[in-house]
């Protein structure tokens, strides 16, 4: 129920979810008694994102990044004292030096729900307070990946295969795409900014000839049937794919 939960839901193919707001999209999928997410929002709101998709029918089991960024990275935490992140290698050392991002998302949060009436940010209140009063001793440790891949790695968790790509530095130097083959899902992270104009993060190894490369590369993982996930918008296709290069 929409008005149940705080992010918004949407489900795209039977036992896999997009979750929107609060940071970039976040895919889950369940297999036989276990998930997969990737992409773990802002910090303060990480809790929430593990309540709610594990309340899709499946405990997750493995998390994915796919690149550093604070709003794909920030609610590791909620997962990474019991469960496996996986990260490209590159990832790992870019976390260190961003906490004071994951801090100052502790102080915006509790301002940003501080206005939020709706009965589903109570709950959400209460983990945001609880990441705020605790910011000061938040270790880098609790963010970081904890297995780190190359140019590509495939997994299995659920009954699932699950197939990890770098195609090189393009929005970040460490994105990774997330396709699982048996559903006909990709993950692209911030490679695609769906209807939105690309951002290239140079000082993070980010670049324009390389980022056209990774679209295209992820291009040649699709079908015209294959639901393409971006780090931010709407759900598209291989067509919308296309039309961003």
């Amino acid at each position: 129920d929409p008005e149940e939960t705080f992010f918004q839901w949407k489900p795209v193919s039977e036992d896999v979810w997009i979750a929107f707001g609060q940071g970039g999209n976040t895919l889950v999928l369940a297999g036989k008694g276990a998930a997969v997410l990737v992409d773990c929002k802002n910090a303060p709101f990480g809790a929430a994102l593990r309540r709610e998709a594990e309340a899709q029918g499946a405990p997750i089991k493995l998390v994915v990044n796919t690149h550093h960024h604070g709003d794909h990275t920030g609610g590791n935490h909620a997962f990474s004292k019991d469960l496996a992140i996986v990260a490209h290698e590159k990832c790992k050392p870019r976390i260190a030096p961003q906490m004071n991002r994951y801090i100052s998302q502790a102080k915006e949060a509790v301002l940003t729900l501080s206005a939020d009436e709706r009965p589903c940010a109570a709950k959400v209140r209460e983990d945001a307070k609880a990441y705020h009063n605790r910011m000061n001793q938040l270790k880098p440790a609790e963010f970081e990946p904890k297995i780190t891949v190359g140019d590509s790695k495939e997994l299995e968790t659920g009954g699932e295969k699950i197939i990890l790509r770098h195609f090189g530095p393009g929005h970040t130097d460490n994105d990774l795409v997330v396709f699982v083959p048996r559903r006909n899902v990709v993950h692209c992270g911030d490679l695609l900014f769906y209807r939105r104009h690309p951002f290239l993060d140079r000082e993070s190894g980010g670049t324009f000839k390389g980022w056209m490369a990774s679209v295209l590369g992820i291009v040649e993982l699709c079908d015209e049937k294959t639901l393409v996930v971006p780090g931010h918008g709407e759900l598209t296709n291989v067509k919308g794919l296309r039309e961003e290069v």
